[in-house]
């Protein structure tokens, strides 16, 4: 006869592998978005600047604005499903561990991983893959303020980067937020 419980544990598991398929796959699509907006920036830089004076060309810049705005967002978009993604696979995990402890086995693979994990310190997958999308964003607020003021001096290069770590410091806080609320209340259900 066959256990039903282990069978739910057997499809919980399988679905948490296909959300980790479809996490990467998200993933590699919105890295792909973005190297794709900087790689359409780049090609119209070469316009922007002439070769004698260094001066950038008052009539092309226009354009930009809206690929800094657009690749702003789909990095915004970037992290949200990376929260969801991250959400999700927590939930499924807590509710394998509840499985695990149903099934009466010795062996419980995934409750004994958590418990090694917390015994060290151990960044998430979510934590460390919201630092690609944030380094897109700081270019992208770098890029747009640069092309806002429409030239280069010192304290433009100095209030860009400003900007630049003011918006990182504000992303790195809200992911630590979101981090913490993923990895509190492991204990108990869902």
């Amino acid at each position: 006869m066959v256990d039903p419980t282990l069978e739910l544990y057997k499809l919980y598991v399988e679905m948490a592998d296909a959300i980790s398929a479809r996490r990467a796959t998200a993933n590699n699509t919105l890295l792909g978005a973005n190297t794709a907006i900087l790689g359409v920036a780049g090609l119209l830089l070469k316009d922007y600047f002439t070769a004698t004076s260094g001066q950038i060309r008052s009539d092309l810049l226009n354009q930009p604005y809206m690929l800094g705005v657009a690749g702003f967002l789909c990095c915004s978009v970037w992290l949200l499903a990376i929260w969801a993604y991250a959400r999700k696979t927590s939930a499924k995990g807590e509710v394998i561990a509840i499985i695990e402890a149903e099934l009466n086995s010795l062996v419980k693979p995934f409750s004994t991983e958590e418990e090694c994990l917390a015994d060290c310190w151990y960044a998430r997958p979510a934590l460390v893959e919201c630092g690609l999308p944030i380094v897109f964003q700081v270019a992208y607020v770098g890029g747009l303020y640069f092309f806002a003021v429409r030239e280069i001096t010192e304290t433009h290069v100095i209030a860009a980067f400003v900007s630049a770590c003011a918006i990182l410091v504000i992303e790195l806080i809200l992911v630590l937020r979101a981090h913490k609320k993923l990895t509190r209340g492991k204990e108990g259900t869902c």
